[in-house]
């Protein structure tokens, strides 16, 4: 019985052999997370189509439920770009475009975050993970290369100050273009210091990917 404890709940194995020394760095590393994830849970909120609040929410919730259920001590939980476009494309045909954004959408987005953890319980129980050896790279690379593209678009009026565009990617995009002249010089301003920064990391640590050592 206390095996399957451990088996289920791996915080049960790990917590008894914690030793205090690792108390420093393991708080320099959760503010480095807290750091980095408040504003890209707010930001990507936004993409998926809730109120920026509830970015927080479920950041906060995945943070508290991985140290009980997760086994990596290097995985950072945070939200995925990919995952929330899907989302947003699932969701937007049910409430309307209209309506994303606002609270109308926050129960159908929900609803389909536990209906797909639901889903990955079960293939988890199955040992189903060998599946993904059958999914093509290439298709993989153009799936998620699509929806860069098309998170570029759907957020290039955010980086210039200016309201949201609707309609289609290609109308979105025209529209934006059509309204750069009223321009926020402030949003833009904060908008290229921070990629400025980002790249900036990205180019000068020793691996080229942004984790410096």
């Amino acid at each position: 019985m206390a095996r399957l404890a451990e088996r289920c709940l791996p915080i049960l194995r790990w917590l008894p052999n914690y030793q205090r020394k690792w108390l420093a760095a393991d708080a320099v590393a959760g503010l480095s997370v807290w750091a980095l994830l408040v504003p890209q849970s707010l930001a990507y909120a936004s993409l998926v189509g809730v109120p920026v609040q509830y970015g927080l929410y479920t950041a906060f919730a995945a943070l508290i439920a991985y140290p009980l259920f997760g086994t990596s001590r290097h995985l950072v939980e945070g939200p995925s770009a990919t995952v929330g476009a899907v989302s947003f494309a699932v969701v937007t045909p049910l409430v309307g475009s209209a309506a994303m954004g606002t609270s109308q959408a926050v129960g159908y987005t929900a609803a389909l975050a536990l209906a797909i953890a639901a889903l990955y319980l079960i293939l988890g129980l199955l040992r189903t993970g060998w599946v993904s050896t059958f999914l093509s790279k290439a298709v993989m690379a153009g799936f998620i290369l699509g929806f860069s593209i098309g998170i570029i678009i759907d957020q290039s009026s955010k980086l210039f100050g200016l309201e949201a565009a609707s309609g289609s990617y290609a109308e979105g995009l025209w529209e934006t273009l059509g309204n750069l002249p009223d321009t926020s010089l402030t949003t833009l301003a904060v908008a290229a210091v921070r990629s400025s920064c980002s790249w900036s990391c990205a180019t000068g640590c020793p691996d080229g990917r942004g984790h410096c050592s």
